[in-house]
């Protein structure tokens, strides 16, 4: 399976759709019973989640908002634009959409230097707590980082580099809610004493070279509002394949 392929059947998954619909293009509303569900790596549901490409929107939602759903494919028929589907939601739902890129993965750039970067396994938790724990101050960490890091770490999914004895930039890789054996979302972060050094993109590559060993297929999400997310994917091989609105719900 190319990556491609592999991503474009996974979001198919997330929409409850068939995959062909990414070739054929065209407005689609399906109700589904997945938007009802709290999904693994999340937490909570998604009760409306609106996939588009330039071609192509894919409106999946759940049974409790389904007479809210015709007035956004309407709309959609009318001015087919990203931009004109959110504020549509905001006039409908009463708030704002969650807006983010999703991309698939081509290849990796000719010359870039993973040396550095070091696979980190469970020993190295103490390390990865310290890391943590500077990036995410707030976050109560003792309750599950512990159990995550190694689960992750087993897999070979965190690369390090480290500057002055500590890690500046790690990667990680979050629970996948479909095609968990094949799909895997690198995560990433860095520092903000250690950014601007090309750290997030040497860790990125060398968890990327790491899934293609391994047969898997890499994807990239990103909050549309963040530059540097959406740049590093570019530096690292992906390409966008589309722009997601979705309301949430606990």
């Amino acid at each position: 399976m190319d990556y491609l392929t592999g991503a474009i059947r996974y979001f198919s998954t997330w929409l409850s759709v068939d995959p062909s619909l990414f070739e054929q293009g065209g407005i689609f509303a399906v109700c589904s019973k997945e938007r009802d569900q709290k999904l693994k790596g999340y937490g909570r549901r998604f009760p409306l989640y609106c996939f588009m490409t330039d071609r192509l929107a894919v409106l999946s939602y759940s049974e409790t908002i389904r007479d809210r759903i015709t007035g956004l494919t309407d709309a959609l028929a009318a001015e087919f634009s990203v931009a004109h589907l959110k504020r549509m939601i905001e006039r409908e739902f009463g708030r704002s959409p969650s807006h983010s890129r999703k991309y698939y993965f081509t290849r990796l750039p000719e010359g870039i230097d993973i040396s550095s970067a070091r696979q980190l396994t469970r020993s190295d938790y103490a390390d990865f707590l310290a890391f943590h724990t500077a990036q995410y101050p707030e976050v109560d960490q003792h309750t599950w980082l512990e159990a995550y890091f190694v689960r992750i770490a087993d897999q070979g999914y965190v690369f390090a580099v480290y500057e002055g004895g500590q890690i500046a930039s790690a990667t990680s890789a979050p629970d996948m809610p479909y095609l968990a054996d094949l799909i895997v979302e690198p995560g990433i972060a860095t520092l903000a004493s250690f950014r601007r050094k090309g750290y997030a993109k040497t860790v990125t590559a060398a968890l990327i070279q790491y899934l293609l060993s391994l047969g898997k297929v890499p994807i990239w999400s990103c909050a549309f509002a963040n530059v540097g997310s959406a740049t590093l994917a570019e530096r690292v091989g992906y390409r966008q394949l589309g722009e997601v609105l979705h309301l949430s719900e606990g």
